[in-house]
Parts: C-alpha cells; sequence; structure tokens
C-alpha cells in the first residue's frame, strides 16, 4: 500500500513539475523569424462581392517570374473564416502570356498559433479534389550555390464547371512544400517534430510557412509537362521570397522554360 501512495505521490510532483515549466515555457517563448520575406501591405478577402481588408501584412510573392504576368488575389473567405487571425497570407497567380497556363500560388504564415499550418491534403479534399497520386520529389533551385527544396507532388481530379457553367473534369497538379528560417520539409509530421524540439531547447517557436502551387490541366494535357512547367517557374519564384533561398538564384532569369 505504500509502494503505491509513493508511486502516486512521484506521478503528482512530476505532473505538478511539468505544469510549472510549461507555464514558464509558455511565458518566455518568442516567435523566431519568418522562413518567408513579408512586406506591409493591405490583405482583402471577398464577403458579400466586396472587399474586406483582413490584414496589414502579406507573403511577397513575386510581381515577375520568367515571362508570366501575375497578379495578386483575395484570399478565400473560407480559409480566412477558418485559420487563426494571426495568419499571414499571401496568394498570387500566374498566367503564362504564350498559350495562358495557369498556376495559382499560395503561402499560408503562422503566427503564435501553430494550428494555421495544416494538413494540404485537407484543403484538396475540401476543394472538390480527389488525389491519384501522391509522392514526394525534389525541386533544385540553380544558381552559384544550388538549392535542393523537398516538395510533395500530387495529382488530382475533380469534376468542376467550366467558364461557361458547365460541369466537366479536370486534372490538377499540386506542389508543397513547409518552410522554417533554417529548415525545410515536404512532411508536416516532421515540421511539427521540428517546432516542437526548438520550442523545448531554445524557447523559440519557429515560424512555419505552408507554400503551395496549384496547376489545373484540362483532360489530355500532359501533367507531366505541366508539373516540369511549375517546376521551372518554382525555380524562378522561390528564391526571390522563401529567405533560404537567396543565395541560389535571385531572379526570373536563372531558369528557362
Amino acid at each position: 500500500m505504500n509502494s503505491h501512495r509513493k508511486a502516486l505521490t512521484i506521478c503528482l510532483a512530476i505532473m505538478a513539475a511539468s505544469v510549472i515549466a510549461l507555464r514558464q515555457m509558455s511565458q518566455t517563448q518568442r516567435l523566431g523569424e519568418p522562413g518567408v520575406k513579408v512586406v506591409s501591405q493591405d490583405v482583402y478577402t471577398i464577403v458579400d462581392q466586396k472587399k474586406e481588408r483582413i490584414g496589414t501584412n502579406m507573403v511577397a510573392l513575386p510581381e515577375k517570374a520568367l515571362d508570366y504576368i501575375s497578379t495578386n488575389r483575395p484570399i478565400d473567405k473560407i480559409v480566412w473564416e477558418w485559420l487563426p487571425k494571426d495568419t499571414t497570407y499571401g496568394h498570387r497567380f500566374y498566367v503564362s502570356p504564350r498559350d495562358g497556363f495557369e498556376v495559382d500560388n499560395n503561402v499560408v504564415l503562422m503566427g503564435a498559433d501553430r494550428t494555421s499550418i495544416h494538413q494540404p491534403e485537407y484543403c484538396l479534399s475540401g476543394g472538390g479534389w480527389q488525389i491519384t497520386d501522391d509522392r514526394a520529389v525534389s525541386i533544385v533551385v540553380p544558381g552559384e550555390h544550388p538549392t535542393t527544396i523537398p516538395v510533395r507532388k500530387i495529382l488530382a481530379t475533380g469534376t468542376f464547371k467550366d467558364r461557361r457553367g458547365n460541369e466537366r473534369e479536370f486534372h490538377g497538379v499540386y506542389v508543397f512544400w513547409f518552410v522554417s528560417s533554417t529548415q525545410s520539409t515536404s512532411e508536416l509530421k516532421q515540421a511539427m517534430w521540428w517546432m516542437g524540439r526548438d520550442v523545448l531547447a531554445t524557447g523559440v517557436m519557429q515560424r512555419w510557412a505552408y507554400i503551395s502551387y496549384l496547376a489545373v490541366c484540362l483532360p489530355g494535357m500532359d501533367e507531366d509537362a505541366a508539373y516540369k512547367r511549375m517546376e521551372r517557374l518554382i525555380q524562378a519564384a522561390a528564391p526571390q521570397f522563401v529567405t533560404q533561398l537567396n543565395s541560389a538564384a535571385t531572379d526570373g532569369r536563372t531558369a528557362q522554360r
């Protein structure tokens, strides 16, 4: 009986010590620097067909990459409503002037609330896509010091309305990865593990960003060819806003389409 009481006392003492440690950690914890460039610029979503400002900082996605024409886009209302309010966003749409090939680029940067960084598959499923292939690949950014980006490449299909309002099947090529100021990975679990480890070891919560690119293909369009074009766009664009890549390519001329 005494041994049980002793064990219970030890457990309670450990629990109390853990609570005290967590409280002290929350008081001393500080946010690290983001791994993407952030600029002061108003960010909007669309509510009842009207623009509504939701922030004054945005991820600085490049206006120029290769020969693509690009525009800033509002943040989807459902995304803004779902994610924590201290989330910082970037959303830019790229169009090739040669043939109209389109790539949608989104970035979600966490603040103090780490739940901004979420499972990418949920985004696709919630958007009506069905995943047909999912694999880890690497994108090499050329330059004086070439850098490798570990990414996930997902192929998906979905039925949506086209510009004429007719429902038809589309194919999607989705590329994403996660980045902090010092680390990058294509696996959410790895990013969360590193985040927890760094908080315990240093008291610093790294600000992770979730970077994604989506190209939608009509049936019959070569998905491999679409991915290759996305890869070249990423090689040109990512070094302009991902701080780890600054020593590699720095403008759109380093990669050719």
